[in-house]
């Protein structure tokens, strides 16, 4: 239940197209936005994490993206139908096996809860599907997804607090913030501020992650090899 103003920052990224080596500097980039943040921060991606034509994403089927992502601590992964995995779910079950990152993909939904604020992230389009479900046992539902254009979108449908953030399909990454105020009286929320975001060009990679990305690459380039003498 909110009884006072709740600050939670919301950060994303989306149209990652399978760019590995931007994602130690991302890691640092994104850390660095949490910890500035006034209260709560979730940090979530919109999809097209993979693109057609990318050698990672070709030879791991656009798992090893996902799992290199996994390092950086999102706490969800939107898969939309913009994705190719989305067309198959018999690797979207082994990728949750693998991966720590909970989905918001499909059916999918996942639990977070941060300073005493309950939440559900879902794949945008069964938002309101999941705020008839139990809606008096979470604080805020968070909708994902990716569209022609970009939108942040409150509604109030008593007694839950729904999100629904989306990104515009790109052909270069997009990163965005987007700060919000639980109230307990109306409008219930408020958005604070929705801007994109610039990843400098100065900011250093994080070695832990470009560590993943050699494990990632190194087993990718094995399985392609095993492949090869099949």
């Amino acid at each position: 239940m909110i009884i006072r103003p709740v600050p939670i920052r919301i950060l994303y990224s989306a149209a990652l197209r399978g760019q590995l080596e931007l994602l130690p500097r991302l890691h640092t980039f994104f850390s660095a936005q949490r910890q500035t943040a006034p209260g709560i921060s979730v940090l979530v991606d919109l999809g097209q994490s993979c693109a057609a034509g990318v050698w990672i994403c070709q030879s791991t089927s656009g798992r090893g993206m996902l799992v290199a992502m996994d390092a950086l601590g999102y706490d969800a992964f939107h898969i939309g139908q913009a994705d190719a995995l989305y067309h198959f779910p018999q690797l979207v079950n082994q990728i949750k096996q693998v991966i720590v990152t909970p989905l918001a993909a499909g059916q999918w939904a996942t639990s977070l809860q941060r300073g005493g604020i309950k939440m559900r992230i879902c794949n945008g389009k069964n938002l309101e599907l999941i705020a008839n479900d139990r809606p008096d046992t979470v604080d805020l539902i968070l909708g994902l997804g990716l569209g022609s254009a970009p939108e942040v979108k409150p509604i109030w449908k008593a007694p839950c607090r729904l999100l629904s953030v989306v990104g515009g399909e790109s052909e270069s990454m997009i990163l965005g913030q987007v700060d919000i105020t639980l109230l307990p009286d109306p409008p219930y929320i408020q958005i604070e501020e929705n801007r994109m975001l610039t990843l400098p060009p100065e900011t250093l990679p994080n070695p832990t992650i470009t560590g993943v990305i050699d494990f990632v690459i190194s087993e990718a380039r094995q399985a392609e090899r095993k492949r090869g003498q099949a």
